[in-house]
């Protein structure tokens, strides 16, 4: 455990406070409505010392959204790894689809708000795209889950249908999900939850025999 000094206690807070408050106003009025001078405003600090944390507003998105996929992955990885392949890959689905209705500031941000290319970073010359989403912390708890349902017969495969494709599909499905629970349906008070594990069991069956 790592003791900070009263002083850098102090820079902490004021980091965390710089990212809650522009995750705050993008979620009100987008990232165009982000301005240094508006962030150092809303946290009551000035311009000029806001600029000894962040060099930018970019850097400032930047952070607010790789913090996201911080918390975001550490949702997926609290899911029990001991469970059946089949009922780990619900419980992955449900963490996703939970994440995305606690922290809808951050999943917005994460999915839509930003450029994908801010979020990822640039690709280099010789980077693969398909590679690059593998090493995604993220996506590869999904992608481990989908080669331990192939691995004990849960999951079929088939002619370039393999596991990255699997993995595809049940994403797909799952952040639809999430997606249309933050947004068109964030109102409508229903029991989204007993929907969502049918819907996921339902796209397990057609996977185990496809």
């Amino acid at each position: 455990m790592i003791n900070l000094s009263p002083r850098e206690k102090r820079q902490q807070r004021t980091h965390q406070a710089i990212l809650d408050a522009a995750r705050k106003i993008i979620s009100t009025k987008g990232i165009s409505g982000l301005s240094m001078r508006g962030l150092a405003r809303v946290i009551e600090y000035s311009p000029a010392a806001l600029y000894e944390y962040f060099g930018s507003k970019e850097e400032i998105i930047q952070a607010v959204v790789e913090q996201g996929f911080e918390r975001f992955t550490g949702y997926l990885d609290r899911v029990d790894k001991t469970l059946p392949a089949a009922e780990y890959l619900t419980e992955l689905g449900m963490a996703y689809i939970n994440f995305a209705v606690q922290n809808p500031d951050f999943f917005l941000l994460m999915f839509t708000t930003a450029p994908l290319a801010d979020v990822h970073g640039e690709l280099s010359d010789e980077a693969d795209e398909t590679d690059q989403l593998k090493a995604d912390a993220s996506f590869s708890i999904l992608l481990r889950g989908v080669e331990r349902s192939i691995a004990e017969g849960i999951t079929k495969t088939g002619a370039n249908y393999g596991a990255f494709e699997i993995a595809y599909t049940l994403w797909v499905h799952v952040h639809g999900m999430a997606m249309l629970q933050v947004t068109n349906l964030r109102h409508i008070s229903h029991d989204f939850d007993q929907i969502n594990r049918l819907s996921l069991h339902i796209l397990f069956e057609g996977l185990a025999a496809q």
